[in-house]
Order: C-alpha cells, then structure tokens, then sequence
C-alpha cells in the first residue's frame, strides 16, 4: 500500500501507538466473533504489521515464536488481562483525521487474513510475510511440530506405523538443517538433546517397548522442545526498535537460565529411560544402524553408528 503523503506517527510513544492501533481495531472490527478471533498473538501481530505500513519506527519487536513479536504490547494485553480483542477497553488515544484514516485503511488490508483459520493464517506468516532468510525454518519446524502432535495421538491408541516415523526422523533431519543462525552453542547442544533423545525412543517403539511408557515420555518430550523453540528462534537476528538492547539483554538472561534446565532435564529424561529399560540396547541400535544404511559406503555407516552410541 503506497501513501501520496506520508503521514507523521512520530509523536506517538511506543505505549500510545500500540493503544493508538487496538483502539483502532476496536474501532474497526464491530462483530463479537470476528473480535473473538483476534486473540492476543494476533493482535500483538496486527500492531507490529501495522507500525511497519504507516512508518512508525518507535515499536521495539522481532520474530518469536510465531512470527513478529513485540514485548511492550504483550505487557499492556497482559496488564489489561486481555485475551481478545472483545476484552480490550478502548483507551481512545488521542490523534488526527489523517493517522485514523491511514491506520483504517491499513486495518482493512489485512483483516481478512487476520480475521481466516488458523491454519491458512500461520502459513501466510510463516511462507509470505518472514524474512526470506527464515521461512525454511518456521516451515520446518511447523511440519514436525504437526507431525510429531499426529504421532502422540497414534500412540496412544497404540497405533504406531513405521513409515510414520521414518516421515518425522525426516522432519528432524529438515530442521536441524534450519538452524544455520543458532550461534550459541548450548542452545544448539540442547536441540541435539532432544532429538537424539526422540530418535532414540524412535528405535524402541520399532522393537515394541512398552507404547504406554513411551507416549508418556514423548509428551514430556515435547512440552520441553516448546520451552526450547523460544531460543532456536532467530529473536536475537530480528530484534529492532529503541529499546533492543534493554529487551535482547533480559532474553539473554532467560535463555541461560532455560535452556541449562533444560539439558539437565534431557540428562535426566534419557537416565531414566534406562533404567525403565525403554531406552534401545547396543544390539537393537546395530541392527536398525544396518537397516537404515544398507545403501550407505562403510566409511558412512561407521559415522552414524557413532552418533547413534554416543
């Protein structure tokens, strides 16, 4: 959308252009179902994209976990106890013809795609609007975060298919190619956690361990990647606005703290498994290392045998 005139959003706070834009909305958006829809990730989604198109450059925010993320006006909905737009009280901030003019005309741009399923939603955040460098990314991790839901519900009707998991080692082998912006080397080392710990349950479902157990250690498995996909983000990479460095330093603070909970609850999860004998023997990780590489050259097999022992 390209504005004759730009108009100045300058004089705003970051606090009164986020009031400034949910007033909008509230204003904008009258039915109580469509209000509904627009939950507190979206909102927070509509403000940044909002900002972006009238050129306000006050709003700190980056990509989080699903897509543009922006602390201050997660605080506000949070303060407000907000978790929809029908929970929102207009604050009627103060502005001019020509800032509600073009804030509506930006509202009615895109409220269609805010206001659609969820599904067809989080594919346009994901494949249109992120930055290029990262759309493989969120891509990935949205196709193993389905699959690996899909999987939790066959076992616990201890349904398990093969092909299924071959499709989501897949999955994992995807993301883990994404991950070119993690730097930080314990974040990276937890990922690794998580997924030898899975590929590993993988094998013993194939040599039929117990399923109930095994669903139950997958459900922790992923509530604890959920917790992890916060830092595999690239936040740090995107953050932008006037208060980075106060919001990046107060992330850096919580991703040390979280993820060395987090190895230390994978260290803990796989000397369990152990001990429920639920964790694959040295032979059961020879024979299935034989069946996965049976087209591979020695030198290829030696490798994957030694990631799979470690």
């Amino acid at each position: 959308m390209k504005v004759a005139d730009p108009v100045d959003f300058s004089m705003f706070s970051e606090e009164e252009f986020i009031k400034f834009a949910l007033d909008s909305l509230k204003f904008n958006i009258r039915d109580q179902k469509e209000r509904e829809i627009l939950q507190k990730t979206r909102l927070i989604k509509f403000i940044v994209l909002m900002a972006q198109k009238v050129g306000y450059t006050g709003l700190t925010y980056g990509w989080y976990r699903n897509g543009y993320y922006c602390q201050k006006a997660f605080e506000i909905l949070s303060d407000k106890n907000v978790l929809s737009l029908e929970d929102y009280v207009s604050e009627n901030i103060k502005s001019t013809d020509k800032q509600k003019k073009i804030i509506d005309m930006t509202i009615n741009e895109f409220k269609g795609i805010f206001l659609g399923a969820a599904e067809k939603f989080y594919d346009w955040v994901y494949r249109v609007i992120s930055p290029k460098e990262y759309r493989k990314f969120y891509s990935a991790y949205y196709k193993f975060t389905l699959d690996l839901n899909h999987l939790s519900k066959d076992i616990q009707r201890l349904n398990i298919d093969d092909n299924y998991l071959t499709k989501i080692e897949n999955d994992i082998s995807e993301y883990y190619n994404q991950l070119n912006h993690v730097k930080d080397e314990e974040v990276y080392q937890a990922f690794c956690d998580f997924t030898d710990i899975l590929e590993g349950l993988f094998v013993s479902l194939r040599y039929n361990k117990s399923k109930e157990k095994i669903a139950g250690y997958i459900k922790e498995l992923t509530s604890l990647h959920d917790r992890l996909y916060s830092f595999l983000t690239p936040y740090k990479e995107t953050l932008t606005g006037p208060n980075r460095e106060a919001i990046l330093k107060i992330f850096t603070n919580s991703k040390n703290i979280e993820v060395s909970a987090l190895r230390k609850k994978f260290e803990e999860l796989e000397s369990n498994l152990r001990k429920e004998q639920l964790w694959p023997s040295h032979e059961e990780m020879m024979e299935y290392t034989k069946k996965l590489c049976s087209n591979l050259k020695p030198e290829e097999i030696k490798e994957i045998e030694k990631a799979l022992l470690s």
